[in-house]
C-alpha cells in the first residue's frame, strides 16, 4: 500500500480514499522488491469477465528497470494459473505505450478517473 499511495496519491494527486477501495480485501496483491524494499506493486481482481489488473505503481527510483513489466507478467501468470482467459485493466493515457508493448489492445472510450485520462485496454491470455 505504501507504494501505491506515494505514487498515486503523492505524486498524481488522487485522493486517498480513492486509491483505497473495497476491492483491495479480495484482491490478490502483487509486491516488487528492490534491496528488501517495496518498490513495486499491482492487484489482481477476477470476475465473470476474466481478470482486471490494477493498482500497478512503481517508485520512481525504480522505473525504468523492468519491474513493472515484471509485475504485469506475474498478474497474467497468476490469472492463468486461476483459469482465467483474459486480463484487462484502465490504463492511464500517459501508460498506453507500456501496456502495449505488453501486448494489450485498447478499447472504448477515453474516460476520465480521479481527474486523469484512462482507456480500457485488454488482452487474451
Amino acid at each position: 500500500m505504501s507504494v501505491r499511495i506515494e505514487v498515486f496519491v503523492g505524486e498524481q494527486g488522487v485522493p486517498e480514499d480513492l486509491e483505497r477501495d473495497a476491492s483491495d480485501a479480495s484482491a490478490d496483491h502483487f509486491v516488487a522488491y528492490l534491496g528488501g524494499v517495496a518498490v513495486g506493486a499491482a492487484r489482481l481482481l477476477a470476475d465473470h469477465d476474466g481478470a482486471i489488473l490494477g493498482r500497478l505503481a512503481v517508485l520512481k527510483a525504480a522505473r525504468g528497470t523492468g519491474l513493472g513489466a515484471a509485475l504485469v507478467r506475474a498478474v497474467e501468470a497468476r490469472a492463468a494459473e486461476r483459469a482465467l482467459t483474459s486480463v484487462r485493466l484502465h490504463s492511464q493515457i500517459q501508460a498506453e505505450p507500456f501496456y502495449r508493448a505488453l501486448g494489450y489492445t485498447p478499447y472504448g472510450e477515453i474516460e476520465l478517473e480521479a481527474g486523469i485520462e484512462h482507456i480500457w485496454m485488454s488482452k487474451i491470455l
